[in-house]
């Protein structure tokens, strides 16, 4: 018999066939544990970015640090995450010194078991931001991540023209998912002061910009908070010619966005630095198809700062939701920030406005509150005059509203800031606007409502026998209603 055709004769090549057929697929292969026993900065042995490229190539798994390893600062950027990856105890906190290195990058799912705290130091120049990319984020019950992106730095002169601090850096997450467990804080950088004895058209350092986006955000723990970088101050003991740095804005936008029964959810614009000139507060934005609430959720615009001649102004809130459900006992707040003081004028204070299609205060002790901010006030001088800064507007544009059994709704505009106390009139800020336009609104028992313009600021002067500026005028007030539903004892 011809044997010619025996399967042992061709046994290699049906298996070269079958491997180009039917490749081994990584996905079978068990997953890596790995411990990180070194705190070195680069790729080395036993190091953290050693420990990516290790869980990369096995398809993802664990990484632990060992206990004597502490803190990682590193000295080369990691390389992206390509795999599902856990990080487990102990705490971690992990330092860049540029924008290359302050940088985490999950292309799948990060579970997150131990505490995280990631900044960027600026030690080596090349940018101040942090940042995390990952398609899920799932942070463990009792555990918290914290991203802090790096201040300016600072200047220091004499005599010195147009110095400027430098900006604060930026301090951003892009997630698909992202459950925040304890809790979650994005901060972004301050910006940096100058010192500068009888220098001139100075300016501080603007503070950055945090942003969070993504599809879906749950909030069960006790903080989220989101916060623009603080503008830098411009310091000149002779006073000359110089300006605040404006404050940082900070955004978070979710297609869906829920909270658990604990803590506190804050979206704040930075503060404005304070100079001859106070800067502007950042403004803060929240949008979101679909917010469930069960705690505080604040949308605040950052505060002007103070001015030697004219105050800064506030920043502004804006929400925009297409469909919000205030839970027992939730607060959700839209304010302005305020005006800074000034001895020549006050700053005007920040508006805030809501957009959605659809409220609903379903439970007790619910409120819903828009605020624009207050104006600011003038400082005590002897030189006059001085005037208070216009009240922030404050609007609210919806197409369903519907309050239930002891629940608040207020919408207020912004007061007029007071004027001067100095020698000659002064006149108080005019109070803001206020616009309300509902589709259809219903009324359940025993629910506050509160609609009110600014007040007007009062107007001074504290010369014996003089006459006091005038007060300022009040804002308008405008209220658009379709089908309107009042419950019994509602007010």
């Amino acid at each position: 018999m011809n044997k010619w055709w025996t399967p042992q004769r061709f046994a290699p090549l049906l298996t070269a066939v079958a491997l180009v057929l039917f490749p081994p697929c990584p996905l079978l292969f068990a997953q890596s544990a790995v411990t990180v026993t070194t705190n070195a900065g680069d790729p080395s042995a036993g190091s953290l970015g050693w420990a990516v490229t290790t869980l990369n190539a096995a398809g993802g798994g664990s990484l632990r640090l060992a206990n004597s390893v502490g803190g990682v600062t590193l000295t080369q950027p990691l390389a992206s995450f390509s795999q599902t990856v856990t990080f487990l105890g102990p705490d971690l906190n992990l330092t860049g010194q540029n924008n290359g290195q302050a940088q985490l990058l999950f292309q799948q799912g990060f579970n997150q078991q131990n505490n995280l705290v990631f900044q960027n130091n600026g030690a080596l120049g090349g940018g101040l931001d942090a940042s995390v990319t990952a398609s899920t984020w799932t942070i463990g019950s009792g555990v918290y991540a914290d991203l802090f992106a790096g201040a300016g730095a600072g200047v220091s002169a004499s005599g010195g023209v147009g110095l400027s601090g430098q900006d604060g850096g930026n301090a951003a997450v892009t997630v698909g998912s992202w459950n925040v467990g304890q809790g979650a804080a994005l901060l972004a950088g301050s910006g940096g002061s100058v010192t500068d004895t009888n220098g001139s058209g100075d300016a501080g350092g603007a503070g950055g910009s945090a942003v969070a986006v993504g599809n879906s955000l749950a909030a069960p723990g006790f903080f989220f908070q989101v916060s623009g970088g603080s503008g830098g101050s411009a310091i000149d003991s002779g006073n000359g010619s110089n300006r605040g740095g404006s404050g940082g804005s900070a955004s978070v936008s979710f297609q869906s966005i829920s909270s658990g029964p604990y803590g506190n959810f804050n979206v704040a614009g930075g503060l404005g630095g304070s100079g001859v000139t106070g800067g502007a507060g950042g403004a803060a934005t929240l949008i979101s198809n679909s917010v469930s609430l069960t705690q505080g959720l604040s949308t605040q615009g950052g505060s002007g700062g103070g001015g030697v001649s004219l105050g800064g102004a506030g920043g502004s809130a804006f929400a925009s939701i297409g469909s919000y459900v205030g839970l027992a006992s939730s607060n959700l707040s839209v304010a302005g920030g305020l005006g800074g003081s000034g001895s020549s004028t006050g700053g005007d204070g920040g508006n805030a406005f809501y957009n959605g299609g659809s409220v609903s205060l379903a439970g007790p002790s619910a409120s819903f509150r828009v605020a624009g901010g207050t104006g600011g006030n003038v400082g005590p001088t002897s030189a006059g005059p001085g005037d208070g800064g216009r009240g922030g507007d404050a609007g609210v544009s919806l197409g369903i509203l519907s309050l239930g059994p002891g629940s608040l709704f207020q919408v207020a505009a912004g007061n007029g800031g007071s004027g001067g106390s100095g020698s000659q009139p002064s006149a108080g800020g005019r109070g803001g606007d206020l616009s309300l336009t509902l589709g259809s609104f219903s009324i359940a028992v025993s629910t506050q409502l509160n609609f009110s313009g600014g007040n007007g600021g009062g107007g001074w002067n504290d010369t014996a026998g003089g006459t006091a500026g005038d007060g300022g005028a009040g804002g308008a007030l405008a209220v658009t209603l379709g089908n309107l539903t009042l419950g019994a004892g509602s007010n």
